[in-house]
């Protein structure tokens, strides 16, 4: 089990130590491991690794088809969580290639979902996301919606539960109306 999981660890360390040809290599060894033990959990995180590093290497097309062949596992397996997060990164790849209306459904259904859990650091992160894509859209009015469903949210969470997630401000430019503006950590 734990050459498994390393051969996983090691496969995340050198695509973000800059050899993702290696990273990829060690994932794919580490994925063949966990379908041949029927590790489904294991083999989910596999998938979405492999996925991450495609992006980083461009190759989107290629991403969205791992995320989605991890989602099936997760929807399988009943895991939420993993099915809310996998949407967002999913979303986030429409907006790169310039689907921003997919991107945005996926949001939406991350955030019903994250949601319907109770997961309010995600349900936080969905929103902000939401705001920025409708921002980019020139849909300033639906982004402050979602701001303001933010900002909502914060105030009924407790401050050290909400301290370590992405922010959003709201601003005022001279006498022109709300106007959203997202800001990320550090």
């Amino acid at each position: 089990a734990s050459l498994r999981i390393a051969l996983g660890q090691l496969g995340v360390v050198y695509a973000a130590q800059g050899d993702p040809q290696r990273g990829l290599q060690l994932l794919d060894s580490a994925l063949v491991a966990a379908r041949a033990l029927g590790l489904r959990v294991e083999e989910a995180s596999n998938l979405e690794q492999l996925a991450n590093i495609h992006e980083s290497l461009g190759s989107q097309r290629q991403a969205l088809s791992l995320f989605e062949r991890a989602d099936s596992i997760n929807l399988e397996l009943g895991l939420p969580y993993e099915h809310g997060a996998n949407l967002r990164a999913r979303s986030a790849i429409h907006r790169e290639l310039g689907n921003r209306e997919l991107a945005v459904g996926l949001l939406e259904r991350a955030l019903a979902l994250h949601d319907s859990i109770g997961a309010s650091g995600e349900v936080l992160a969905d929103l902000a996301e939401l705001a920025r894509l409708r921002q980019e859209q020139g849909r300033e009015d639906e982004a402050a919606a979602h701001l303001e469903s933010h900002l909502a949210h914060v105030t009924r969470l407790d401050a050290a539960g909400a301290l370590g997630h992405e922010g959003v401000l709201m601003r005022r430019d001279g006498d022109d109306a709300r106007r959203p503006h997202v800001c990320g950590r550090g």
